[in-house]
């Protein structure tokens, strides 16, 4: 057999830490609410297992148990919502099988592997030999590469790990968190002036002890507690001026408007769901809205299903065969009630 894979003879962690994503996720709140939106979505029992010769649905078969519960601690829902989080923010999803005691290793559990805590062990000739799983925060356990299902984003750039979606605006979303900070440490401790005092009688300037004065009252404020709401009390003479927003400030949130369309068209969540209703008349979100379940939300049932009966329906072939559909019928009742 040919070797078909650059190995280098080692195991292989991801190209990009995916503990940079997790941060994304943590901070950044666009990615946030995408990912929520696919995840509600997905929380839909949308899919059923069937038999394929005569098309009847088997909700009683082992297979659809599973998928069902993949083990004590997770439901069908909440494993399809971390299994899309996963791929939305490192483009990597890592599923290990739990098999019973037979010789045919059929599984009964599945678990999700954190992304970040994997390394693959390559094999020149079929790719993947096993994969390693880091547990406790320090030793590593190895696991047999036919008891994993691993599910990744293309990439056009490693033969092993998928690329995360969010990995072509990274740096933006970067830089918008940047300014979000600075602006945020700019207005806690007010290094920016948000108002100016001038004197009524432009003949009639403040003395330097009155100026003096109210300094020394603006600094006694400012001294209380960001919390403080006692008013300063200006010279007879003078009035306070309130400024506007300054061109960096509408820049600022003109960046973090703009990092929330980007992140919406990544995902495929569009701007009614990310929160801009401004500009969105009812008519228009309930298409976007109808939109959402058809593109997105059907796509990632798509690759779901042809993922499971690639990888895990063949296992129980033995009981029966049988294959995973999506409920289309379900997912259009679920497309007019959001709509109606």
């Amino acid at each position: 057999m040919v070797d078909r894979y650059d190995t280098g003879n080692r195991s292989i962690g991801p190209p990009q830490p995916i503990g940079n994503y997790k941060g994304t996720y943590r901070i950044n709140p666009w990615v946030q609410i995408a990912l929520r939106c696919i995840r509600k979505g997905l929380a839909r029992d949308l899919v059923e297992v069937f038999d394929p010769a005569t098309g009847e649905q088997k909700p009683k078969h082992r297979l659809a148990r599973l998928l069902a519960r993949p083990n004590p601690h997770t439901s069908g829902a909440a494993f399809r919502g971390a299994d899309a989080t996963w791929l939305g923010l490192g483009g990597n999803s890592f599923w290990e099988l739990t098999p019973d005691r037979s010789p045919f290793e059929t599984p009964v559990e599945m678990h999700l592997v954190h992304a970040d805590r994997v390394r693959i062990v390559p094999d020149p000739k079929i790719g993947v030999k096993a994969y390693e799983f880091q547990t406790g925060g320090r030793s590593w356990r190895t696991v047999p590469a036919h008891l994993v299902i691993h599910r990744r984003e293309f990439s056009t750039e490693d033969d092993f790990w998928g690329l995360s979606p969010v990995e072509a605006v990274r740096k933006d979303i970067s830089i918008s968190e940047s300014a979000r900070t600075w602006n945020h440490e700019l207005f806690e401790e007010g290094a920016m002036p948000d108002s100016y005092i001038t004197p009524r009688d432009p003949m009639e300037n403040l003395t330097a002890r009155e100026l003096k004065q109210f300094r020394r009252t603006l600094l006694a404020e400012r001294k209380r507690g960001k919390r403080s709401k006692t008013p300063a009390i200006l010279p007879s003479a003078a009035d306070i001026k309130q400024l506007g927003m300054s061109p960096e400030d509408v820049e600022f949130l003109e960046t973090l408007k703009w990092v929330r369309e980007v992140v919406g068209s990544i995902y495929g969540v569009p701007p009614v769901l990310m929160g801009q209703w401004q500009s969105v008349a009812w008519s228009n979100s309930e298409a976007q809205q109808k939109m959402f379940w058809e593109l997105c939300i059907f796509a990632h049932l798509l690759e779901f299903v042809e993922d499971v009966n690639e990888e895990l329906a063949p296992r129980y072939d033995m009981f029966g065969p049988v294959r995973v559909r999506i409920n289309e019928a379900a997912l259009e009742g679920l497309v007019e009630s959001s709509t109606a």
